[in-house]
């Protein structure tokens, strides 16, 4: 009987082992000697960014695969959004953390327009190598929720510079990319200053339908 329960609870672990596996962690962190907090500016494929927002860091949490089953959590994603006008939206949203404090949880955001007939792919195709004003208008707009800053609907303004942009199918259904590229964004009441992004894209971060 003992001899039964082991083999019973040693299967129990060993199903825990698959369905939970090792955590991997996909984000890279190399910090900038001259921004204490931040990451250096970088385009391969270190999946994060870091920022100032009111004076003080601000970064994205780490890209994560906590086992077989479970699914990974990314530090961003993009959502097309259709509407009803001329024109739809792509939404960026970056999760992430203020001042290295697990209850300072929220994201940095970025809408732009996009035609009608644009794909997440020819968006970002047209994006790559380009700076733009971000004017809460034509070129969209910046938001954040990170609830110390008193920033619910507020819009930001600022510069993004994509400097590399690329989204492709590499078979049916699946597709691979690059982001990476600097910003700042200045809001009624604060300032995101000297961000910086680097992400390799899979098909779980983007929603184009």
């Amino acid at each position: 009987m003992k001899k039964r329960n082991f083999q019973k609870t040693y299967v129990f672990i060993a199903v825990c082992v698959v369905i939970t596996g090792c955590t991997t962690n996909f984000t890279k962190y190399n910090p900038d000697a001259e921004n204490p907090g931040l990451a250096i500016f970088s385009n391969k494929n270190f999946n994060l960014l870091t920022c100032y927002i009111d004076g003080k860091a601000w970064r994205t949490q780490d890209r994560r695969n906590s086992g077989f089953i479970i699914r990974t959590n990314y530090e961003l994603y993009i959502r097309r959004l259709r509407t009803n006008g001329p024109s739809d939206t792509i939404q960026f949203q970056w999760g992430g953390i203020y001042e290295n404090n697990p209850y300072e949880i929220g994201y940095i955001g970025l809408v732009m327009s996009v035609p009608k007939n644009y794909s997440v792919t020819d968006f970002l195709k047209a994006q790559n190598g380009q700076r733009l004003i971000i004017d809460s208008t034509v070129n969209g707009y910046f938001t954040t929720s990170i609830s110390r800053l008193n920033n619910a609907g507020l819009k930001g303004n600022g510069m993004l510079y994509f400097n590399r942009a690329s989204y492709d199918s590499i078979r049916p259904l699946f597709f691979s990319g690059h982001l990476a590229g600097l910003f700042q964004a200045d809001f009624p009441n604060f300032k995101i200053t000297k961000g910086r992004f680097d992400h390799d894209l899979l098909t779980e971060m983007v929603q184009d339908y």
